[in-house]
């Protein structure tokens, strides 16, 4: 019975998961320390209240937005998505291979891994651990000449670099913009900068003002730097949900800082209904992670009660609502990168093909 109530009470939040847009928005009528859960196996808690199910109102929405930049009106149908995938759930392609085969199988963008291999070098490669494609932070510009090969030779353009990387670690920031800079000077990618992680043994409010600080002086000082930063909606951090991480990022300039919308983390913590959260992030909603997961049983503690933890699953059978999520793209006109990210089990090829082909036909 225990399952049966997580379980409704989990579809009742996830049904409703959003998108992030950022300067991809159409603005509609209405709108005016890293933490790893492919390494942590938290126990799943219950959530004390369920999120409100989406009807046919909002799965039918086909109406002129008014597009940010240029100002003219459209309709969600001339916002194309673009589909990428994430570098960090492929260890074992290496650079070349992975250009290559995210073109072979339609993608559009990659975001590039760019972190430390562990030591030794005979590992075996793991999502966390060693990876072929061996892209870090102090080789990033020795390697800058094969990425941009790789680029022009399959036309998948490096949308955002993955680092592992704390918005206080200057000398790690400054390498990781000067890498993005000399990719593409004039569009540079993306980067993903955290926070500390949430600790539960300490007041909350001065963690989050302590972040909040730290981004508005980052983002002071990378002013000039034509590089974006994104904050990921990840579970453990100090900001888990569309509406706290608007709060984190208020005032800050949209074009400079933008949220990574992270489906899989936010199913497993907090998650809005997806409309009220694209639109209350607003202008900060910069770029989307797309994956899905299921609970699992494990064991029974001390007092019998039965123990949960998340595993990552093929689009079409987890918790969360991957077509809904999609029209809720659509309705707010989003433009941006939809990015694959799936930790699970499984071959590389398969898993990369088939999803991408399941998201290229929702988006398209």
């Amino acid at each position: 019975m225990r399952f049966d109530c997580l379980v409704v009470l989990t579809i009742g939040l996830v049904v409703t998961a959003g998108v992030s847009i950022g300067e991809n928005l159409v603005r509609s009528p209405q709108v005016d320390t890293d933490v790893d859960i492919r390494t942590t196996n938290r126990p799943i808690k219950a959530i004390p209240h369920a999120g409100r199910l989406i009807g046919n109102d909002l799965r039918a929405v086909d109406q002129p937005h008014v597009c940010r930049g240029k100002g003219a009106a459209q309709t969600w149908k001339d916002h194309v998505m673009k589909l990428s995938c994430t570098s960090v759930m492929l260890p074992r392609w290496d650079l070349d291979e992975t250009f290559d085969k995210l073109a072979e199988y339609g993608y559009n963008g990659v975001e590039l891994r760019c972190r430390y291999n562990p030591d030794d070098s005979n590992a075996e490669p793991a999502f966390g651990g060693r990876h072929l494609s061996d892209v870090s932070p102090d080789n990033i510009q020795d390697m800058v000449a094969q990425i941009r090969d790789a680029v022009a030779r399959t036309g998948v353009k490096v949308v955002a670099l993955a680092p592992a990387c704390q918005l206080d670690n200057d000398d790690l920031v400054d390498k990781l913009i000067q890498g993005a800079r000399a990719i593409d000077p004039d569009e540079p990618p993306a980067i993903r900068i955290a926070a500390a992680g949430h600790d539960r043994t300490k007041p909350y409010l001065p963690q989050f003002d302590a972040a909040r600080t730290g981004f508005q002086a980052l983002v002071d000082r990378l002013r000039d730097s034509g590089v974006k930063i994104l904050y990921e909606i990840h579970a453990g951090t100090v900001a888990v949900s569309c509406s706290r991480t608007r709060e984190l990022l208020r005032d800050l300039d949209p074009a400079q800082i933008g949220a990574i919308y992270d489906v899989p983390n936010m199913i497993r913590g907090s998650i809005e209904d997806s409309r009220l959260g694209m639109e209350v992030l607003g202008p900060y909603l910069a770029h989307c992670h797309i994956g899905n997961g299921v609970p699992k049983s494990t064991e029974r503690d001390a007092t019998g009660r039965l123990q949960w933890v998340w595993e990552f699953s093929d689009l079409r059978e987890g918790l969360a609502d991957i077509p809904q999520i999609i029209e809720d793209f659509k309705a707010v006109g989003y433009s941006g990168y939809v990015s694959l990210e799936e930790f699970g089990p499984g071959d590389d090829d398969a898993k990369v093909r088939e999803q991408g082909a399941y998201l290229r036909e929702l988006i398209s």
